[in-house]
């Protein structure tokens, strides 16, 4: 093996290192950029001095680049089991109003900024550590992750901000303004909104003092549901990253063992 570029060096001091000027690569294609975090994210390695200095002076050109492919790349790097890092490094780059404007916009708007980034880290933390374990999180649900801060300001009394008579309504508007941009598949689109709409049943938040009326077989039917697996795991996440008991989470758990023994 003839090692032209000194690749090898660069695997033993664990440096991503791009073959060529990364100045001219980056703006050839300024999506290298989120490939330079995932990779220094999944396999934790670090970047050059010169990549870093590139990625800072090109991180702008993103915003010329279409937005479903973006958003694509923001979903992989979901899936790196350091997306808490990742949004770091996107903060650092200013890039959440290039790549996820709605979130930023959400973020930029309101006093309690700092919580709510402290919120969706703490999700981001919590899929994270379920990766590592072995976790393989889908499209629907590395969607609830990224918007459940947001949507659980909404089912708040208190920092609710848009006027939807039904909770449920809020994660169906969300995701749905992300699959005209990003241009989901609408089955994936529809699992996030499930995954997030369950959450009311699974650990339901109070309104006005008041608790929402059911339908006769609500459980069964929410245990019958294809999502049901998926919105329970996400239930332990947002449980687990809050500091709250896992009762909830225990509860449906012996529930759905308890219906559907092996």
């Amino acid at each position: 093996i003839v090692d032209y570029i000194g690749g090898m060096d660069d695997i033993e001091k664990r440096q991503l290192i791009s073959i060529g000027p990364p100045d001219l690569r980056f703006r050839e294609d300024p999506v290298r950029i989120l490939r330079l975090i995932k990779f220094m994210r999944r396999l934790q390695l670090s970047a050059g001095d010169a990549e870093v200095r590139a990625s800072r002076e090109h991180a702008s050109l993103l915003a010329k680049s279409a937005e479903p492919r973006v958003v694509e790349e923001v979903f992989r790097l979901m899936q790196t089991g350091d997306m808490e890092g990742v949004w770091h490094d996107l903060r650092m780059l200013d890039l959440v109003k290039t790549l996820l404007p709605d979130i930023a916009h959400w973020l930029a708007k309101d006093p309690a900024a700092p919580a709510r980034e402290q919120r969706m880290a703490s999700l981001f933390r919590a899929m994270d550590d379920w990766i590592w374990d072995g976790g393989e999180p889908d499209y629907g649900f590395r969607m609830a992750v990224l918007y459940g801060a947001w949507v659980e300001s909404e089912w708040n009394d208190e920092t609710q901000s848009m006027n939807v008579r039904d909770w449920r309504h809020v994660p169906r508007i969300l995701l749905q303004q992300l699959q005209q941009r990003a241009r989901f598949p609408r089955a994936a689109v529809n699992r996030g909104i499930h995954i997030l709409q369950a959450q009311l049943d699974l650990d339901p938040p109070m309104r006005s003092g008041k608790k929402r009326r059911r339908r006769r077989g609500w459980e069964e039917r929410l245990l019958a549901q294809d999502e049901f697996p998926e919105a329970l795991e996400f239930l332990r996440c947002r449980l687990a990253s809050a500091g709250r008991e896992l009762d909830p989470y225990d509860h449906w758990h012996e529930r759905s063992e308890s219906d559907h023994p092996e």
